[in-house]
């Protein structure tokens, strides 16, 4: 988890996903559900802290991560005040 959170310090676009073993940071037009993968958003951030005992860092990208979806929705229509940058 911790190198997926510091890899999207690299690539805020991706998405980071979590199958209840791994975590992977992809692009964010392609889906792993068909893989057993699951979007971490819902998990949420106190799973991930608990499971993975996270360290300050982390957890600053995490809440980070996490804000940075709900400031765009993945099916954001560019003609929406929230979706234009």
């Amino acid at each position: 988890m911790q190198h997926s959170l510091l890899q999207w310090l690299r690539l805020p676009t991706f998405r980071i996903w979590y199958n209840s073993n791994h975590a992977v940071i992809i692009e964010p037009t392609i889906d792993l559900r068909d893989k057993g993968y699951i979007p971490v958003e819902e998990f949420g951030f106190i799973y991930f802290n608990s499971a993975f005992k996270l360290d300050d860092i982390s957890k600053r990208i995490l809440t980070n991560y996490l804000q940075s979806l709900k400031e765009v929705p993945a099916s954001c229509d560019k003609k929406q005040p929230q979706c234009t940058t």
